[in-house]
């Protein structure tokens, strides 16, 4: 019977356990403490045993000899037994690189993926996995008379097979649990009827997401894994509302918190030889809600939303002089109605899909109209010279041909309509006051408890 890649890889890996197992040679002695000395940092001095050192450095330097399926197989499996190691867990990876100098020689990229660590090979050809190092927190029952229960750390490793793609990001997403129902009052009573005894708190699910390119024609790429009693298994339900035609262009797509940021860019997304815009390029936000990567009406960024939706307003209500004022140049105020946008689009049609932003330091929006042109917007800021504040401001206007494609997409986003004016302008104002707001060079913020254990907590699941 013929082994698959991944299990050929964790046969290796049980063997190398094997054979390493009676030996327990440090690659690094800690020093000895001279009298009233306080120990020092525990991760500088990392002990791990030797064999699984030689193991690996010898592993890399046969692969490095001679580049094949056969000899990475060998680096794959050392490597996870070396990490698999207490010592090896969470450390640094240029640590390792100082005990194992051969690690500096395949181009590993390790992504910090807040409850995880992610492995990578981008340099190596014959790659087509990763490996996720993770801790897991257990809490064993307290002896008679203890008030605690003692707690262990156990550390993991997964091998997770990809396709030939080059991994951008990936992070470990938590997903809440649903809140539990309440209880009904029956019509008359006073007070609900008496239910079950409240239950513990139910951690929500955990997923971890990867992002990137494939490696021939540059498509974007994704895909995610929830966290079982069994390791990272596939979860393909958490992505299965993004448009499956999103996976056919050609962009970069990448994690902000835990929003998924899909950025198109046919065309590289530069400006053309005559400063206007690659029309081509957008950019596209999806939440994650109730379990799944949605495309939301909400903005990106709502108090530069409303910018453009108080010049649109002005524009189509021949408050010329007022439309004006949101622009940088007055020139611009008439090319909404130039290119017919007031006389045949209704404000609920038209949709603002973020751009790649240029690098005058403007943020551009793209606003879909659904007719025959789009127009597209940098906004920035100027001091405003009669009231001497800081103001958000029209900079550039750009006529662009409709895009059918980004037509689709941008159905979900929110409308220019009038619901949504009163949340927009009170966004404005909040925006304009932080802008105008005094801030002081000598007041530095001290780091909160919970921002500097954020270290220590680093690839643990609970």
């Amino acid at each position: 019977m013929s082994l698959t890649r991944i299990q050929k890889l964790t046969l290796l890996s049980a063997l190398s356990l094997v054979v390493g197992q009676p030996c327990f040679a440090q690659a690094t002695a800690a020093p000895a403490l001279k009298k009233d000395e306080m120990p020092g940092d525990t991760a500088s001095t990392i002990q791990i045993p030797a064999v699984h050192v030689s193991n690996l450095a010898k592993a890399i330097d046969d692969y490095k000899a001679g580049p094949s399926e056969t000899t990475w197989a060998p680096v794959v499996s050392f490597l996870q037994t070396l990490l698999n190691d207490p010592q090896a867990t969470q450390t640094d990876l240029s640590k390792l690189q100082s005990i194992i100098p051969q690690l500096g020689q395949i181009g590993l990229k390790v992504f910090d993926g807040g409850q995880a660590r992610i492995w990578t090979f981008p340099q190596i050809t014959q790659s087509r996995e990763i490996i996720v190092e993770w801790r897991e927190v257990k809490t064993t029952k307290p002896a008679a008379g203890v008030k605690f229960a003692p707690k262990s750390v156990i550390a993991h490793t997964q091998l997770i097979s990809i396709p030939d793609v080059l991994v951008a990001d990936a992070k470990v997403v938590s997903v809440p649990a649903a809140a539990p129902a309440k209880a009904a009052v029956a019509k008359g009573a006073k007070t609900a009827t008496k239910g079950p005894a409240p239950q513990a708190k139910i951690p929500g699910a955990k997923f971890l997401v990867l992002t990137g390119n494939e490696k021939t024609v540059k498509t974007v790429w994704w895909s995610s894994y929830k966290f079982t009693a069994s390791g990272w298994l596939p979860a393909a339900d958490l992505m299965s509302n993004i448009p499956p035609s999103l996976n056919n262009v050609q962009g970069k797509v990448g994690l902000s918190g835990t929003d998924l940021v899909v950025t198109v860019t046919p065309s590289v997304g530069q400006t053309t030889s005559y400063g206007k815009p690659d029309a081509s390029a957008y950019k596209l936000v999806f939440h994650l809600n109730g379990g799944k990567y949605v495309m939301e009406g909400t903005a990106v960024d709502e108090s530069i939303h409303s910018i453009i939706f108080q010049f649109l307003k002005a524009e189509r209500e021949g408050r010329m002089e007022l439309a004006k004022t949101w622009v940088a140049d007055p020139k611009l105020a008439s090319i909404p109605k130039y290119v017919g946008l007031s006389s045949r689009i209704s404000d609920a049609q038209m949709r603002l899909v973020a751009m790649p932003n240029p690098m005058n330091g403007c943020q551009r929006f793209r606003l879909v109209t659904y007719g025959r042109d789009d127009l597209i917007f940098d906004v920035g800021r100027r001091n405003d010279p009669k009231s001497k504040q800081i103001q958000w401001v029209i900079k550039s206007i750009f006529v662009a041909p409709a895009d059918p494609a980004l037509q689709k997409f941008a159905r979900n986003l929110p409308s220019f309509d009038s619901s949504t004016f009163a949340r927009l302008n009170a966004d404005l104002e909040e925006s304009n006051s932080v802008a105008n707001a005094p801030s002081s060079q000598d007041q530095l913020e001290e780091p909160s408890p919970a921002k500097k254990s954020v270290a220590s907590k680093r690839s643990t699941i609970k």
